[in-house]
């Protein structure tokens, strides 16, 4: 495996699934994190105008796993979706940059009125003791914390607002005639762009702090990747740095599931996923019975427990092969948590093999869908 270090050079503009055609939009939404295929397709690209690669050479020999966001000194990881935080509190994390996020209770579904499955008998439920009324919080969370709401060990993570991370400048702009230069009539349009700065919250001049996305990669292509160098990322091809570098002592653990050393048994296990999963049955996998919600995976038998997925996202991309749109399709977001039962006699280790650090979309895993990590079900 190799690791690649992407330091834009201008605010990126990581625009999503809506459509932004002259004429018809004059606003289109943008999402703070690329898609992992971006940084497929930026590494592709690098691989294509060497000529000697056809997409479909690239197709089979480069695969990414995953990215993160990095600064000098940690890397962040989505916030997973079952952490639960304060209603109302936006006002206050703004001001402070940061807000405590709770771990709900796993357990039965004894009356809650809801639409999910019967067969679905345990629900995520808030720990009143600490929360007036329980929110969403949406943003990233330090890799110590991550690793300790993992393990189980903590009923509560530091999560820090995506505003903290990006400075949003807006493009306005009006497309004009050629021949006179005159604005056309309903051409109008504004672009949001992303400066990646990470905010200290300090009353220095070293209040901001360039972030980097880091890259984790393989594939026997990789080596022909140029070391370093600039290229284009997201939409308008803005510039990057990018570099092939080490990997962080974070990420190595991250990648190597060191902080369930001491974690015997998962007869209980979840899986946070840190990048956007495509499954096959839209909320379940294509190994899941959707009536019993039931499978097996590699010869692990699982009972899924219960499960937070999120809004779905709209994902297209480019196919490099076919010169056409890739048909859009619905993804769950980065963070989305499912809590499974063992049901047959396997050792935890072997479940380690087979779900951590896994890309387990149904759709689109060489591109880095579907990074998945192993956690512990308190």
């Amino acid at each position: 495996m190799t690791c690649y270090r992407f330091l834009p050079l201008d605010p990126l503009f990581l625009r999503g699934g809506r459509p932004f055609a002259a004429g018809e939009e004059s606003w289109t939404e943008t999402f703070f994190l690329p898609f992992p295929s971006v940084f497929y397709g930026a590494l592709g690209a690098l691989l294509f105008v060497q000529k000697e690669f056809t997409p479909e050479k690239i197709k089979a020999g480069l695969r990414i796993h995953g990215f993160f966001l990095a600064c000098p000194d940690e890397i962040y990881l989505p916030v997973p979706l079952d952490l639960i935080t304060e209603k109302d509190n936006g006002k206050r994390i703004q001001e402070k940059g940061e807000s405590k996020a709770y771990l709900p209770i796993l357990q039965e579904r004894r009356g809650y009125l809801t639409n999910l499955p019967d067969t679905l008998g345990l629900v995520l439920t808030p720990d009143y003791a600490n929360l007036k009324e329980a929110g969403e919080i949406e943003g990233l969370v330090g890799s110590l914390d991550f690793f300790s709401y993992l393990r189980g060990r903590r009923n509560y993570s530091t999560c820090y607002p995506f505003s903290r991370f990006t400075v949003e400048e807006a493009k306005i702009g009006i497309k004009r005639d050629r021949q006179s230069f005159s604005a056309e009539e309903h051409m109008l349009y504004r672009a949001d762009f992303k400066r990646y700065l990470f905010d200290k919250k300090s009353r220095d001049f070293n209040r901001w702090e360039k972030l980097s996305f880091l890259v984790d990669c393989s594939g026997e292509l990789v080596s022909r990747i140029p070391f370093k160098g600039i290229t284009k990322l997201g939409g308008e091809g803005k510039g990057v740095l990018y570099e092939k570098v080490d990997y962080p002592e974070e990420l190595n653990s991250l990648r190597e599931g060191t902080y369930l050393a001491e974690v015997g048994e998962l007869n209980r296990f979840k899986l946070v996923f840190l990048t956007p999963v495509i499954w096959e049955k839209g909320w379940l996998p294509g190994w899941l019975d959707e009536e019993t919600l039931t499978g097996e995976y590699q010869g692990i038998r699982v009972r899924l427990l219960a499960c937070v997925t999120g809004r779905a996202l709209s994902i297209g991309g480019w196919d490099l092969a076919a010169k056409r749109p890739k048909p859009m399709c619905r993804a769950l977001p980065a963070g989305a948590v499912y809590c499974f039962e063992v049901t047959n006699d396997i050792p935890g280790e072997r479940i380690r093999e087979a779900f951590h650090y896994r890309n387990l979309s149904d759709f689109r895993a060489e591109e880095g869908f579907g990074l998945a990590v192993v956690g512990v079900v308190s």
